[in-house]
């Protein structure tokens, strides 16, 4: 799906296209390991008496889950800092920048899949205690199954692509702007909110501001499937 990222005020999301393949990918990728995930885990407790799943199971659906994200994520990073370094027309040392994105891919993705994983454990234990305190002859494994599969579906997916794109690419503006300060160049952060067909009550009041004329949140992404994103501005002085 194609989304055109402009703001209320009309400027245009330069990685607009890179974002939407990375939106897509990722979500395209845990759509398919959601349900896979879910398979695995119907298959461990597909007995009379399920019990709760050992921990290697979820280590080993965090390794695979991490094998994918970090280099996406060093990615999207690298390639919103290009974006930002051609619009100013200002280089910096791209090796710096470059570390600085594969370090926040290991650290963020490491507490993002355990975040994940934790939800899901958290969702199969309620299940798994709804299942057994409801009386044997009123409780059947197909009911357990269907609570269960309401965590693995297509939508958490996507809310994960739209939110960790965003947080991504946010960062890649953040490293560059580390390292335009590095060269002693003072620069401000301006908040764009996409138009789209309901606009927010947490993002619009930041519209076209920048960070110093008192944005509303701490940054973007401001809550969950956030769209919004921040360019970079020189300050003379």
């Amino acid at each position: 799906m194609t989304i055109t990222r402009v703001s209320l005020s009309g400027d245009q999301d330069l990685d607009e296209e890179d974002k939407n393949q990375g939106e897509e990918d990722i979500a395209a990728f845990f759509g398919e390991q959601f349900e896979a995930q879910f398979d695995a885990i119907i298959d461990e407790l597909n007995t009379e008496e399920p019990e709760p799943l050992p921990n290697s199971f979820w280590l080993e659906w965090g390794a695979v889950f991490s094998a994918f994200l970090i280099p996406e994520f060093t990615s999207f990073q690298l390639t919103s800092a290009e974006t930002a370094m051609k619009d100013l027309a200002i280089g910096v040392d791209w090796d710096l920048v470059t570390d600085q994105a594969a370090n926040f891919s290991d650290t963020h993705v490491f507490s993002l899949v355990t975040d994940i994983n934790n939800a899901s454990q958290r969702h199969l234990q309620k299940s798994l205690t709804t299942f057994f305190n409801t009386p044997k002859e009123l409780r059947s494994i197909e009911d357990l199954t269907a609570n269960i599969a309401t965590r693995f579906g297509a939508t958490r997916a996507e809310n994960i692509a739209i939110t960790e794109t965003t947080r991504a690419f946010e960062r890649g503006k953040d490293i560059y702007r580390d390292e335009l300060a590095r060269l002693g160049i003072k620069t401000e952060s301006r908040w764009h909110t996409m138009q789209d067909e309901r606009v927010c009550i947490i993002c619009e009041p930041n519209e076209g501001l920048l960070k110093s004329e008192g944005w509303t949140a701490d940054g973007i992404p401001a809550h969950p499937r956030d769209r919004c994103w921040t360019t970079i501005e020189v300050v003379e002085g």
